[in-house]
């Protein structure tokens, strides 16, 4: 769904599908920063998508991220988290 609103521009429906998505803990954790990636352009443009909670609970989903732990054992490091 989100991925047919975001190419029908229709980023505020893309916007709400995607921050649900985040914020209910739908998808598994390895799509998380894809998620996050994908929002990207959604704040950048021109058009306000996210009011100023919704981007303060998509920063929060990013952090949760850098902390989280991989199948590696170990954490996202800074170096990791500038392409989120």
């Amino acid at each position: 769904d989100f991925y047919e609103s975001y190419k029908a521009k229709m980023h505020a429906d893309a916007g709400a599908i995607l921050l649900s998505i985040l914020v209910e803990e739908i998808a598994p954790p390895h799509a998380v920063a894809d998620l996050l990636v994908d929002a990207i352009p959604l704040l950048e443009g021109d058009e306000l998508v996210f009011s100023a909670d919704q981007t303060f609970e998509l920063m929060r989903c990013a952090e949760a991220l850098r902390q989280s732990p991989f199948p590696t054992g170990g954490s996202v490091d800074e170096g990791e988290m500038t392409a989120i």
